[in-house]
């Protein structure tokens, strides 16, 4: 009696190389675990969260100076003004 042995996957022992599918998930969760617990990034998140601070206290000086340079344009003016008239 011959025996005829039919696989999905040519070449694969098992169906569709099962074993190569787990092996390759077990890789890629220890390599997100790698990413996960490695703080080599951290640093960079850090300065760009600094910059970004530092860029949102800039703009708001930004307009307090705005502010205040236009209330001092106008004083100047103002006191122009009363000279020339």
């Amino acid at each position: 009696m011959q025996h005829f042995s039919y696989s999905v996957c040519p070449g694969e022992n098992d169906v569709c190389g099962s074993k190569a599918v787990n092996t390759l998930l077990v890789k890629l969760r220890l390599r997100f675990l790698e990413l996960v617990e490695q703080t080599d990034g951290q640093d960079i998140v850090e300065y760009v969260l600094v910059f970004a601070l530092l860029a949102l206290g800039a703009t708001t000086a930004t307009k307090f100076l705005a502010t205040g340079l236009a209330g001092a344009f106008n004083g100047i003016s103002t006191t122009m003004a009363s000279y020339t008239s």
